[in-house]
């Protein structure tokens, strides 16, 4: 025996919500097979006959719903790699909207005065196939992207973020640069500078040497010092003893054993290797080993004599040249940093300025690019000592980071 029962409101309301987003077929898509790529898109069944005719059996479905949007459509569109939109140019608005739904990048609009239906009709069979192939224009160009196209890289970005927040080590030697900088963030370019004779080689010595000894795999350029002689005050910041005096001589081997040890290898560039060579040959040639040996900390010491270097045999180079020389390596490593995930950290000598003047960011020497693209500014300065005027005491300024201008710009 059959009873009946009431539905509630509720009920109902479910039912039909289901109801409307149902799916009840669209004309045309029976015709599909596993190898179709390209699909053409109409507003009505006669133009997608028309289509199917014209083009001895390109594969052409109608809109279910006309010119309106249908989401319940969007699945069975998923797969096909093309998609061309041919409405009625009355619905050239519509056949937008369908595209950016179903990702510009993929679709293709045909603006053209005439349907299909209306160029069979009219026996121009062969303009519909010149129409597509000629005609269509994408909806995106190639140069240009949607959420759709990077989802998965904002998502991956989205998920190491925290790891790039921390940097790749923190600093021991000089923990109060964590607060400014976080760490030795991957994908960042960090300048230094300070004035003739303030240590800017051996800060940068101690610098990097704290982060290689914790695993960061390093390249080290120097423009301005032999290699032996980096590694020389690199061996004596790593042992904490004047190992140049004569007293620790037996103790050179030991430290020089434990320093090879270190968990990060530290790669030292050979600079004679590199004399009179061009701008664009010295940053292809640290590209180059950045790649090939997955190196995540590039230092540069320094950018004014690295150009100097390369110019050495050009006696005809103006200040200008150099000037823009300078521009265009920063704009190399500055790529480097942002296309490999590499940090790079560049000394930059300041423009000529009086003792006592405190350096910031308009004192770095070459153009206003050197600031513009770095993420972090560092600045050595130097102030006489109150108790004893004959000394000196020297300060890091962190002038600028990324971190505390986009803080200010909140």
């Amino acid at each position: 025996m059959l009873s009946l029962a009431p539905l509630s409101t509720r009920e109902i309301n479910i039912v039909a919500y289901r109801a409307k987003t149902r799916f009840f077929g669209m004309f045309g898509y029976h015709m599909t097979t596993a190898s179709d790529r390209a699909v053409i898109l109409t507003t009505n069944e006669r133009d997608a006959l028309a289509m199917y005719e014209a083009t001895d059996g390109a594969l052409a479905f109608a809109l279910p719903h006309g010119e309106r949007i249908d989401s319940s459509v969007f699945p069975y569109l998923e797969d096909f790699e093309q998609v061309f939109l041919w409405f009625p140019p009355r619905h050239l608005e519509y056949a937008k909207e369908w595209g950016y739904a179903l990702n510009g990048g993929r679709c293709y609009l045909i603006r053209n005065a005439e349907r299909p239906i209306e160029l069979v009709r009219n026996g121009k069979h062969k303009e519909i196939k010149h129409i597509l192939s000629r005609e269509a224009v994408r909806l995106r160009e190639k140069g240009f992207r949607s959420m759709t196209d990077i989802r998965e890289e904002v998502k991956a970005d989205l998920i190491n973020s925290s790891t790039r927040q921390l940097g790749l080590a923190q600093w021991k030697r000089f923990a109060p640069l964590n607060k400014y900088l976080l760490g030795l963030r991957p994908g960042e370019l960090t300048v230094l500078t300070g004035g003739t004779g303030f240590g800017k080689t051996t800060f940068l010595c101690e610098y990097a040497l704290d982060l290689f000894t914790q695993g960061v795999r390093t390249l080290f350029c120097s423009f301005e010092m032999p290699e032996e002689k980096i590694l020389k005050w690199m061996l004596v910041q790593y042992a904490g003893v004047p190992l140049y005096r004569v007293e620790y001589s037996s103790a050179i081997d030991m430290w020089l054993d434990k320093f090879e040890r270190t968990k990060g290898p530290l790669t030292i560039m050979k600079t004679t290797e590199f004399r009179e060579k061009s701008i664009n040959q010295i940053a292809a040639a640290i590209r180059s080993q950045v790649i090939n040996s997955g190196c995540q900390h590039v230092v540069i010491d320094n950018l004014q004599f690295l150009v100097n270097q390369s110019t050495m045999s050009d006696e005809q180079s103006s200040s200008m040249e150099r000037f823009h020389m300078q521009d265009r390596f920063v704009g190399h490593m500055r790529a480097l940093a942002t296309q490999y995930g590499v940090h790079v950290t560049m000394v930059v000598h300041p423009r000529k300025t009086d003792t006592d003047t405190d350096l910031d960011i308009q004192h770095f020497g070459g153009s206003a690019r050197v600031t513009q693209e770095a993420d972090n500014v560092l600045a050595i300065q130097r102030r006489r000592d109150d108790r004893d005027r004959g000394k000196f005491r020297k300060f890091l300024y962190v002038s600028a980071t990324f971190l505390t201008l986009r803080k200010e710009c909140h």
